[in-house]
């Protein structure tokens, strides 16, 4: 059995868009190239509600399709389910951003150690980049923190 990728498009998101329309792009390349829905074996489709509706559907006929969200999203919620562990690393990182961000004088004591990378929830793996920034120079973190007055 040989596998093939037979189509890939990227569709443009309106507001009409939904899992009919998706259901019926997968349909009509399978019947492009004459192939069954019991002939799919894999379907890679974002993680948006009506992708995974759509998922859903393809796989009541092909059942022996594997569906799998975005793996770039899949990534993301993997950071995100690791945070969700770390609260204490967490407000680590979310108070240094609230003292420095805003602050130029307090931004300039990172200047030995460079900046925090900034946290951007919509940024994927910006998380987890932040966690090793910490963990390289946590020590000097809690040095500029002690010279910081409050």
């Amino acid at each position: 059995m040989k596998n093939f990728l037979i189509d890939c498009t990227e569709l443009e998101i309106d507001q009409s868009m939904n899992s009919d329309l998706v259901l019926r792009f997968v349909s009509d390349a399978l019947t492009k190239y004459d192939i069954g829905f019991d002939q799919l074996s894999l379907i890679l489709l974002d993680a948006a509600r009506y992708m995974i509706k759509t998922g859903i559907e393809i796989r009541k006929r092909a059942i022996n399709c594997f569906h799998v969200t975005c793996f770039a999203h899949l990534i993301h919620n993997c950071g995100m389910n690791i945070k969700g562990y770390f609260e204490e690393v967490n407000k680590v990182i979310s108070c240094v951003k609230a003292v420095t961000i805003k602050n130029k004088s307090n931004s300039m004591k990172f200047s030995t150690i460079g900046n925090p990378p900034s946290v951007i929830v919509t940024r994927w793996s910006s998380w987890l980049k932040a966690t090793m920034y910490y963990c390289k120079n946590l020590p000097k973190v809690r040095k500029i923190f002690n010279w910081m007055q409050y």
